[in-house]
């Protein structure tokens, strides 16, 4: 199983597995997000990550 491969707003790198994924959305500007989280990736276990990333780009690997 191959591991994805995302970057949070302070750089960081992170992997996050593939079956762990409930779904990636775009990022809504309202509330206290930051104009540079480009998409979250909703968990499994109800936690969600802030990423850099693109939704299509990771759409795209999670289609790989």
């Amino acid at each position: 199983m191959e591991l994805l491969l995302l970057h949070t707003l302070d750089g960081r790198v992170i992997y996050v597995s593939p079956l762990h994924i409930v779904s990636v959305g775009e990022a809504r500007i309202e509330g206290k997000l930051s104009r540079d989280v480009n998409c979250v990736v909703n968990l499994v276990d109800g936690k969600f990550v802030t990423v850099i990333e693109s939704c299509t780009q990771i759409k795209e690997s999670l289609r790989k």
